[in-house]
C-alpha cells in the first residue's frame, strides 16, 4: 500500500464525520481525532480512523470495514 493510501486526508475525513476540512484539523491537533506526526504534518492514519469512527458512532464491525476498502 502507498503512503498515500495508508493515511486519510482532512477532506476525506471531514466527508465520513459530516463536518469541515479545518474541523478535521483542529480534531488532530486537539487529539481528539487520532494522527501521527510526519515532518511538519499531522497525518491520520487509515485504519486507526475507521476504528476510530466505528467506536465513536458505535457501529457494527463489518459495517465500515466495506467503507474503509472502498475508499482504499
Amino acid at each position: 500500500m502507498s503512503q498515500r493510501g495508508m493515511f486519510v486526508s482532512a477532506k476525506e475525513a471531514a466527508q465520513v464525520m459530516g463536518v469541515t476540512p479545518p474541523t478535521v484539523v483542529a480534531w488532530t491537533k486537539s487529539g481528539f481525532v487520532p494522527s501521527v506526526q510526519v515532518g511538519k504534518r499531522r497525518r491520520i492514519p487509515r485504519k486507526q480512523f475507521y476504528a476510530w469512527v466505528r467506536q465513536f458512532l458505535d457501529l457494527p464491525h463489518q459495517t465500515n470495514e466495506a467503507n474503509e476498502q472502498d475508499t482504499a
